[in-house]
């Protein structure tokens, strides 16, 4: 990489002088450089940069080092002889690949002479190691031939300082943008510390002082115990903390996070820190929730499918069956919906697939199940009833519902229902015969007209 400076002097020598200062911090009056000699630089000037560690080296125009100085010896591992035999184009790598001295004549012999420049080279040590360089130089004309003076510092330290300094914005980048922060707790203590990134998760200004007391209170009140738990567990047992909670902000908000964290001990091995990381996960959640809901809900309807209501009807039986109430499986056949279906279009029996289920659900309690299980049938699970009457009463508030017409997209329709009901446990106590026993009661209601119900 070239970089021009865009400085002129009125004698080649002043250049080194100047150039030095600023790199060594010494004043123009401690470095006097003698126009005179045009052959090394004066012993003050030599002296602060053996110093400094900065390299010197005068070189021909063919290239040929004509002088040098020992903090150059030391940074190449050539000796004073070796330096002799040497050209400049030796030193370097050569980046451009056409050619080491080549490429070194065409940038240090490129008038105007009196400007400096710099560049970011490669030094080869004489054990093959190479070294990232900074170099300054600057040409001279004296009569007919050419020379050029360099300064060559060594920048492994600042490119490893400044290789730290990105590594570091990156980590605190890929935190940021992963929305992970680290913890630290001193345990049985309220002694918290946690990095810039988890005040804004527990919805606090970025400076907020951290606290276990502070971290106990964001937590949601019905995760609390949860949270306290595990990291019970995990100190009593020396297990990984791994947790899952809701936090809520001061206006409300509700997030969720996602907390994992080590236990430090010294060397003893009595328990000191537990560390970790924490980041929040409500994004992941809402998508974990979208799959589930797609995975047991009707995707037209919104209702439960037919994988959900079987489980819940599982969950009713052994209910039933353990409190010794009586619980009700109700299959629904919508009368006339190939003949709507057929006769408006799929957009039209779409609808009226929605609102049935809608009405259905405006029907029943608020505890009761409406599933849709296909086509344009429905089933419903009724639990704790008081009697098996009342099942036949919900049944014919149901009928009553849907002899209200339908407006579906400027039609008027009106739907017959056809209901067959089994109870359990008076006419079974397994999910497979209820569901059996219902829909062959359906067949038998649909059989007898419409609007009808029948109970197995």
């Amino acid at each position: 990489m070239i970089r021009r400076l865009d400085m002129a002097f009125p004698f080649p020598e002043l250049w080194l002088v100047a150039l030095a200062s600023m790199l060594i911090g010494v004043g123009f009056s401690g470095l006097y450089f003698s126009r005179k000699t045009h052959h090394a630089p004066d012993t003050g000037l030599m002296t602060a940069l053996e110093r400094s560690g900065l390299g010197y080296v005068r070189i021909d125009s063919a290239g040929c080092i004509l002088s040098h100085n020992a903090a150059l010896e030391n940074l190449t591992g050539l000796s004073n002889d070796e330096f002799t035999k040497l050209r400049i184009s030796s030193l370097f790598v050569d980046h451009e690949h056409t050619g080491s001295g080549r490429f070194i004549t065409n940038i240090v012999f490129t008038p105007p002479y009196d400007r400096t420049h710099s560049y970011d080279l490669t030094a080869v040590k004489k054990d093959g190691a190479r070294i990232p360089v900074e170099v300054w130089f600057a040409g001279e004309v004296s009569g007919t031939k050419a020379q050029t003076q360099w300064l060559i510092r060594d920048v492994r330290e600042t490119k490893e300082v400044e290789r730290l300094r990105l590594s570091e914005e990156r980590y605190k980048s890929s935190r940021t943008f992963a929305n992970i922060g680290t913890w630290d707790w001193t345990v049985g203590s309220d002694a918290l510390h946690w990095s810039e990134e988890v005040a804004p998760m527990f919805g606090l200004p970025s400076d907020t002082v951290p606290a276990y007391s502070l971290f106990c209170e964001a937590v949601h009140p019905e995760d609390r115990a949860r949270v306290k738990e595990n990291e019970d567990i995990c100190i009593a047992q020396n297990l990984k903390h791994d947790v899952e909670y809701r936090v809520v902000w001061p206006d409300g908000t509700v997030r969720w996070l996602r907390e994992t964290g080590n236990l430090l001990r010294d060397e003893h091995g009595n328990l000191m820190r537990m560390i970790g990381v924490v980041r929040d996960i409500t994004d992941q959640k809402e998508i974990e929730h979208r799959y589930r809901h797609m995975a047991y809900h009707d995707p037209l309807t919104g209702l439960p499918n037919r994988g959900l209501f079987e489980q819940r009807l599982d969950l009713a039986v052994q209910r039933a069956t353990r409190h010794q109430v009586s619980t009700a499986v109700m299959f629904l056949d919508l009368g006339k919906f190939k003949s709507i279906n057929d006769t408006y279009g799929h957009i039209v029996g779409d609808e009226v697939l929605i609102e049935a289920g809608s009405r259905l659900k405006s029907a029943v309690r608020g505890t009761d199940t409406v599933a849709r299980i296909g086509g344009d049938e429905f089933v419903l699970i009724l639990e704790d009833l008081k009697n098996v009457n009342e099942a036949d009463k919900l049944a014919q508030k149901i009928i009553a519902a849907f002899q209200e017409p339908m407006d579906i997209i400027s039609h008027s329709l009106t739907i017959d229902l056809s209901i067959g009901i089994s109870i359990c446990p008076d006419n079974a106590a397994t999910t497979t015969e209820l569901i059996h026993l219902a829909d062959t009661a359906m067949y038998a209601a649909k059989a007898a007209g419409r609007n009808k119900v029948r109970t197995a």
